[in-house]
């Protein structure tokens, strides 16, 4: 179980450095644990319009869980190239939402990791 939790923390973290990069000045993370998932939800606000950066993010997002490539690739998350993180992070992952309300100025990603 030690492992799923550094998977999630990873996985926030992730986040966190992909809305900072967008311009994000605040963000916001939770963790949820349930008995059969993790729900993670992270927060970023802005002082500007960041939701046309949004549509990479959710691309990225939506690929399938590959659990398969988890065991070997899991410890890469939050460390090197955009595109790449966020493929990762998609591919431990088995539902991504991601919300983005540009009048406020607010980018929210949802994450559904089931057990």
């Amino acid at each position: 179980m030690i492992h799923e939790h550094e998977r999630v923390v990873r996985m926030v973290a992730e986040l966190q450095n992909v809305l900072f990069s967008m311009g994000a000045n605040e963000i916001r993370s939770e963790i949820l644990e349930t008995p059969d998932a993790f729900h993670v939800s992270v927060r970023g606000n802005s002082r500007g319009n960041i939701c046309r950066q949004v549509e990479k993010l959710r691309k990225l997002l939506s690929l399938a869980r590959r659990a398969d490539m988890e065991e070997e690739l899991w410890s890469l998350a939050g460390s090197v190239d955009f595109d790449t993180e966020l493929s990762l992070v998609g591919m431990m992952s088995d539902r991504a939402e991601v919300r983005c309300d540009g009048d406020a100025g607010v980018v929210e990603v949802e994450l559904v990791r089931k057990k």
